[in-house]
């Protein structure tokens, strides 16, 4: 399952962050811990470089359970666009190819038949 940081982020904004995680993994971690995992996953894709925190300060995050942490603000990624063209020209949806798209112009695109 493909989650972007838009659909994570109205999770979070929702209180409902844990359904990101599988079940099973639910029961064997602490509820808190892991949204404290999922908070400074969100503050790295924040949608301003600026407000990211360093490297250093995610893994000082990390280590320190009683670190308070900032709420993270709107990600940067956020639109999901899947597609893979076919002989024909288009075809709307396919499991071949998944683009992610960004307001900054940025494009990932993971394809799984490698050249």
């Amino acid at each position: 399952m493909l989650i972007n940081s838009l659909q994570s982020w109205h999770l979070w904004e929702g209180g409902r962050c844990l359904e990101l995680l599988e079940a099973s993994i639910v029961e064997e971690i602490h509820a808190a811990e892991a949204s404290r995992y999922i908070n400074i996953a969100l503050m790295c894709v924040q949608e301003r470089a600026d407000d990211r925190p360093t490297m250093s300060n995610v893994v000082a995050m990390l280590n320190s359970e009683n670190a308070i942490l900032p709420e993270p603000k709107h990600p940067a990624y956020f639109n999901l666009r899947v597609s893979r063209e076919d002989e024909s020209g288009s075809v709307p949806y396919s499991n071949n190819a998944v683009t992610i798209c960004s307001n900054n112009d940025l494009t990932i695109t993971e394809e799984p038949d490698g050249r």
